[in-house]
């Protein structure tokens, strides 16, 4: 017996999805994913006599998972009840960014497609090979959290840098933060885990950056009297050999920040040496201070700032890499000025 679902249709997400979802019997679900935009359907419990079945124009093929991309219209069938319980959804767009504009601006992360199912959507995004492209999340906030952690609506932000030596992973964030914007070099994606029935599913902007000779950029608007927690790319893990990261932080007026090291580890160097580097974005002087990972971190800083990190190129024979947890602290400030 198949079950599958019956349907009106819209546009979203670059595939024709459906605008109410409930699974009935005898009941068809037509997908039309467009060139840049594939739906993979996989098994995530076993030992369970549950397929899905895709319909062409002559014959029905049923499998354990399958992908489906850009082509002709095609029906989706299942052959037991609950497929939202035996099955996960991943869902990839891809989207290309020019100097000035990106084919997709406005990120629609909510859509009633599979909505039952715990879902992964994916953005792939490829801008011009010297610029960023910048992801802004200004409206709701992100903050970062370790591999490990998961958020309170269990929506999952993920984002990543494809570079020449393999993928990087900028970080792990659930919503509710101070990260207003993440720029990425060049090429990159940006993922999101979903639960089944999730509501709220915010939207998010793709919009091309400016040349940037570096990792990425965070932008971090800090909230008066706070404290937040970053970590560097891949942590706990290493970050990449010879490379190059900032986070942008703006200061609340009449508040301070103080940088603390919550943990790190130091590399092997053979070129140069790791060090985080400073500068008050607000300042007519020269005000670029070097720290080592071992000194003290500037504190009681008034003025936007940005910190840098800065990887040497390292023994590759070493087992120990680069790895940086710290935390801003804003308090209250008691001193004249800004």
């Amino acid at each position: 017996m198949l079950f599958s679902a019956s349907l009106r249709a819209t546009l979203l997400f670059g595939i024709l999805v459906a605008l109410a979802f409930e699974i009935t019997e005898g009941g068809q679900v037509t997908l039309i994913p467009d060139a840049d935009t594939s739906v993979a359907i996989t098994r995530s419990l076993s030992g369970i006599n549950c397929t899905v079945c895709v319909k062409d124009r002559s014959s029905m093929k049923c499998h354990k998972e399958i992908t489906l991309k850009g082509g002709p219209n095609v029906s989706v069938e299942f052959t037991c009840a609950q497929p939202q319980d035996v099955f996960t959804v991943a869902i990839s767009k891809n989207i290309g960014c020019n100097l000035n504009s990106c084919n997709t601006k406005v990120v629609q992360a909510q859509s009633s497609l599979f909505m039952d199912f715990n879902r992964t959507l994916h953005w792939d995004i490829k801008g011009q090979p010297k610029n960023a492209f910048q992801v802004d999340f200004s409206g709701y906030g992100l903050r970062q959290i370790l591999p490990s952690e998961s958020c309170p609506d269990l929506q999952k932000y993920t984002v990543v840098a494809y570079q020449r030596v393999g993928l990087t992973r900028i970080g792990m964030f659930c919503k509710g933060g101070m990260i207003s914007k993440i720029q990425v070099l060049y090429k990159g994606r940006v993922s999101l885990q979903v639960p089944g029935n999730a509501l709220n599913v915010s939207n998010f902007e793709i919009l091309p950056g400016p040349v940037l000779k570096r990792l990425a950029i965070i932008e971090v608007n800090l909230k008066p009297e706070s404290s937040v927690t970053f970590m560097s790319p891949n942590y706990p893990e290493y970050f990449p050999d010879d490379d190059y990261m900032t986070w942008k932080f703006s200061v609340p007026r009449k508040n301070n920040a103080t940088v603390q090291f919550l943990h790190y580890t130091e590399p092997s160097c053979v070129k140069k040496d790791a060090e985080v580097e400073y500068h008050r974005t607000n300042s007519n002087n020269n005000n670029t201070l070097g720290k080592s990972l071992g000194e003290e971190q500037p504190s009681h800083m008034q003025q936007d700032f940005t910190m840098s990190l800065n990887n040497c190129e390292d023994d590759k024979s070493s087992s120990v890499g680069l790895s940086l947890k710290f935390e801003i602290i804003v308090i209250k400030s008691h001193l004249p000025g800004r």
